[in-house]
């Protein structure tokens, strides 16, 4: 029944625990900072593999506006803005869980990226209008960006 309470308390909680532990034992903080940093690296490994998977669609959106093709380019971002978003909120992968920052920056990255080469109002706030009825978690900060 006790190994429940891991179940139970709330973060704060752990982490005053945490906080009261490293205080009596020099060996146990000493593995808890390197834990903790194993954690902070493997996210920042998760960043990169992340952004290794969306570069070639990045690319491929620049082509499209190197075509002169901007409403397909409006398109194309607004899929993969979609897919982000999906993932974020459906995705049962652990992968998730090292990076839990990684989608929502990489959405807000692919945004700007957007936002850098389109040149009109109505594209602008057609990508708004999506934004807030496709993505509505993330609508007030992302539609700030354009």
């Amino acid at each position: 029944m006790k190994e429940d309470i891991f179940n139970k308390i709330s973060p704060d909680e752990a982490l005053e625990i945490l906080k009261q532990i490293v205080k009596t034992d020099k060996k146990l903080k000493k593995r808890i900072v390197d834990l903790a940093e194993d954690l902070l690296r493997g996210e920042d490994m998760a960043v990169e593999m992340f952004e290794e998977e969306l570069e070639p669609f990045i690319q491929e959106m620049h082509r499209l506006f190197d075509l002169k093709m901007h409403q397909e380019a409006k398109l194309y971002c607004m899929g993969m803005l979609k897919g982000i978003y999906q993932y974020e909120e459906d995705s049962g992968s652990e992968f998730k869980d090292w990076a839990t920052d990684v989608p929502s920056e990489c959405f807000g990255y692919l945004l700007g990226e957007w936002k850098k080469r389109a040149n009109s109002i109505k594209h602008k706030k057609e990508m708004k209008k999506f934004i807030s009825n496709e993505c509505p978690n993330w609508s007030k900060w992302a539609t700030n960006q354009i």
